[in-house]
């Protein structure tokens, strides 16, 4: 297993995640949608499971709630097809409201292309 800080990348910022999450804040659709699996799941709270690459871009085109945001992260873990992502999110809706979380990704990957992906926010619950 190997863990990674973002306050020091040895892999760049061009690697999976953090190139995953430079395209979404960007907006680089074209290069986000070539790191899933055209067959990639794609499971986070308060949404169906998003099936297929096409079905993961229009949700990140045209359902996502957010007019601007910033991924940060925080430690990257990677083992044998599996890397799990910690990280903080702030953004701006689409409302206008001001967004921090922070969250945990899990992801399988094979041949470097997400195969599946399931997000986790913290949030208080009780």
């Amino acid at each position: 297993m190997s863990a990674v800080d973002q306050s020091a990348p040895t892999q760049g910022e061009t690697s999976f995640p953090f190139g995953m999450f430079q395209a979404i804040d960007r907006e680089n659709w074209p290069a986000l949608e070539a790191m899933f699996d055209p067959k990639a799941i794609y499971e986070r709270p308060g949404y169906a499971p998003l099936l297929g690459s096409k079905e993961i871009m229009d949700f990140y085109r045209n359902v996502r709630n957010v007019r601007v945001g910033r991924h940060h992260v925080v430690n990257v873990v990677r083992e044998a097809g599996m890397v799990v992502c910690q990280g903080r999110f702030s953004c701006h809706t689409k409302g206008g409201d001001r967004v921090n979380a922070e969250f945990c990704d899990i992801y399988s990957v094979k041949n470097d292309r997400i195969m599946r992906r399931k997000t986790y926010f913290y949030k208080e619950a009780i």
